[in-house]
């Protein structure tokens, strides 16, 4: 009788040690560490070719959110064939978002944008602009 209560004593804590390691490992599964970029600004490329910049503010393991949102897009002039690039904030578009929420799924690559790059200037020339539009 003895025996049996002890084999008994042990598949209790054997079954509490393993759904405490389940739980652990659920949990553990579910937090993601969120990419520590020095730069102001990053570039999201998705899985369906889409390109923005933008401030990650949140990531989880299911999405990420980032705010003051970018996109570039560039002109060709007919006569000249010369291009010119420029960025233009989602918050300017009809439904004025003033974040984004990507699938992780949908995630291909982050970069960091390098403060003194071209990209950098022409984000910070177009907050100018928006700064001064709504100055008036």
């Amino acid at each position: 009788m003895k025996l049996f209560r002890s084999i008994k004593l042990f598949k209790s804590y054997a079954l509490m040690v393993v759904m405490a390691s389940l739980l652990f490992s659920l949990v553990a599964c579910g937090s993601v560490q969120k990419p520590d970029f020095s730069t102001e600004y990053q570039a999201i490329f998705t899985t369906t070719g889409h390109l923005m910049f933008g401030k990650i503010d949140k990531y989880t393991a299911s999405y990420i959110v980032v705010k003051d949102v970018y996109l570039a897009q560039n002109t060709v002039d007919p006569n000249t064939k010369a291009v010119t690039n420029f960025v233009v904030s989602r918050s300017k578009q009809m439904h004025k978002p003033d974040m984004v929420y990507i699938n992780q799924t949908s995630v291909a690559m982050i970069e960091p944008v390098a403060p003194d790059s071209k990209l950098a200037a022409m984000i910070k020339e177009e907050k100018e602009k928006e700064k001064s539009q709504t100055a008036k």
